[in-house]
């Protein structure tokens, strides 16, 4: 610790003691501001107090009123009177010009000071700048990181957004191409369906021409047989009245032949009853085939019936290949609007894509532009921290001088009064630090606050575009259903013309078996009628005989 002495070889029975007092800058610029007032209270205690007791001890009014450390001196002019005068106008010379070198060391040491005080100052706020700039800078560099991650999240959630799109419009193509094939192979059933039906109906319609012709062409042969019998008859009748004739005439001639005569006229009765049996075979071949006439008539009324029926199930054929028309119709125009919703959505997505895609390259900008600013902080940043270990260096620099010029700190009230001038102007300083600081705080909340708005705008646009996709979805689901349910109507309707078919074939089958049978007992009436005419034409040889 310094001590400062009077000058002048005068002793002192007390040695003047000046305390150095350093200012807490750390304490200063790095605390809120609540501890003020209580640090200035305690220095401006401990300094001025001090300083105080200093003016009572070693003020210049004592020493010009001539007391001194030893005792009382009284001064007196240079007229010689008074008791020991050359000594004390020596020793007033002498504290005169002590007093004088003592005032030009105090006005040295307060230039000193003052520089010191200026260049503290000025360190102090070149440091406080390097802080607010440090400040600035993490709030830049934290202003970016969100900035990055924002466009993270919107590059992810625009190709979250592009994937369930294209997702979406390959889906609704692939439902749109099954519903293509679906009508496609539909139409193709319903053609091949119509295709055999007609195949069908052209059958039936030979078959049942066949059957006529057929059928005419037995009648006409019965008929044929049928006269071809009857004149049989008649000249089977006259031979045997001509035979009955011949018999008499024998009979007449012969009585020898009586016998002969007699058998031969059993023969004849009995020829007679064979010709009545054959007779009313006849009849009753004729009686069959009225019958059979009716059946035929029969028949042909069944086949009016069938026509009929054939006839109504090809209107309702035409009329299924209408409904089937109208509602490929309509499938083919709920496609084409599809088609059409489709490609203006996707014009849409492409637009809004392209948006997203504007904005990922603003923000890749920014990011460049961020990273830049960002190589620039960090050139700045190693500057500022050059700068402060220059600062730094001379700060210990001035500490040293602070405590070389320490020892010679006498009078520290104007240094108090200037300390509380600048603690008033770093008090405001910091105010306005603070309001600033505020200032900007109001200024990232509303940025923030026009950021969540933006967020919730563009969550409710996805939201409603999400729910728009779910909705077609849903009619999609809806039509596909309605679909399933036609195509299980028109399964259940192939089914029972397959049914129809069947039973038509059944029909067929019997109707064929009917017509076998038939010409199998035709061919045994043909057979019967062969040997009766084998067994007719054998009589005339017997007769002969």
């Amino acid at each position: 610790m310094a001590k400062i002495v009077n000058t002048g070889q005068l002793e002192g029975d007390e040695d003047l003691e000046a305390k150095a007092h350093a200012i807490d800058c750390e304490r200063f610029y790095w605390s809120d501001a609540s501890d003020v007032s209580s640090w200035d209270g305690d220095d401006e205690k401990d300094g001025l107090g001090q300083f105080q007791d200093l003016g009572k001890d070693n003020s210049d009014q004592a020493v010009l009123d001539g007391k001194d450390a030893v005792g009382d001196v009284t001064l007196s002019p240079l007229t010689g009177s008074g008791p020991g005068t050359g000594q004390e106008v020596t020793d007033r010379i002498r504290l005169e010009e002590a007093t004088r070198a003592h005032a030009a060391q105090v006005a040295a040491f307060e230039s000193a000071k003052a520089a010191l005080e200026s260049e503290k100052l000025s360190v102090q706020r070149e440091m406080a700048n390097i802080k607010k700039t440090e400040m600035e800078l993490r709030k830049e560099k934290e202003t970016v990181r969100k900035l990055q991650e924002d466009l993270v999240l919107s590059k992810a959630h625009a190709e979250e957004e592009r994937n369930r799109l294209s997702i979406a419009a390959k889906e609704l193509e692939g439902k749109e191409r099954k519903v293509r094939d679906e009508a496609r192979v539909t139409k193709r059933e319903a053609e091949e369906w119509v295709m055999e039906m007609n195949l069908l109906r052209d059958e039936m319609d030979g078959r049942e021409k066949k059957m006529r012709e057929e059928l005419n062409g037995r009648e006409i042969k019965m008929r044929e047989e049928m006269g071809r019998r009857e004149e049989e008859a008649e000249a089977r009748v006259r031979e045997s009245e001509k035979m009955m004739k011949r018999a008499k005439e024998v009979i007449e001639t012969a009585h020898q032949k009586q016998k002969v005569a007699e058998q031969m006229m059993f023969e004849v009765e009995e020829r007679e009853r064979e010709i009545e049996r054959e007779k009313e075979d006849m009849e009753q071949g004729t009686r069959e085939l009225e019958e059979r006439e009716g059946k035929m008539v029969l028949e042909e009324e069944k086949l009016r019936a069938r026509e009929e029926e054939m006839a109504a199930r090809d209107s309702e054929v035409r009329e299924r290949e209408r409904r089937m028309q109208e509602q490929h119709d309509k499938v083919q125009k709920e496609v084409v609007s599809m088609r059409e919703g489709e490609e203006e959505r996707r014009r849409i997505l492409e637009r809004r894509l392209s948006a997203l895609e504007a904005a990922t390259r603003s923000l890749e900008g920014r990011e460049a532009e961020a990273s830049k600013r960002e190589r620039e902080v960090e050139k700045k940043l190693e500057k500022i921290a050059d700068e402060k270990k220059r600062l730094e260096e001379r700060i210990a620099e001035v500490e040293k001088r602070e405590t070389a010029l320490s020892e010679e700190r006498e009078r520290l009230r104007q240094e108090m009064l200037e300390i509380d001038a600048s603690n008033r102007r770093r008090q405001e300083l910091l105010e306005m630090q603070k309001a600033e600081i505020m200032r900007r705080d109001k200024e990232i909340t509303s940025k923030k606050s026009d950021m969540a708005v933006k967020l919730a705008d563009t969550s409710t646009r996805l939201e409603a575009e999400l729910s728009e996709v779910k909705a077609r979805q849903a009619q999609l689901q809806i039509m596909e259903i309605t679909m399933k349910e036609q195509m299980a109507n028109l399964e259940k309707r192939m089914e029972k013309v397959a049914k129809e078919e069947a039973a038509v074939k059944e029909r067929e089958r019997h109707i064929f078996e009917r017509e076998k049978q038939q010409a199998e007992r035709a061919a045994k009436e043909r057979r019967e009628l062969k040997r009766e005419q084998q067994m007719l034409d054998l009589e005339p040889s017997r007769w002969d005989v």
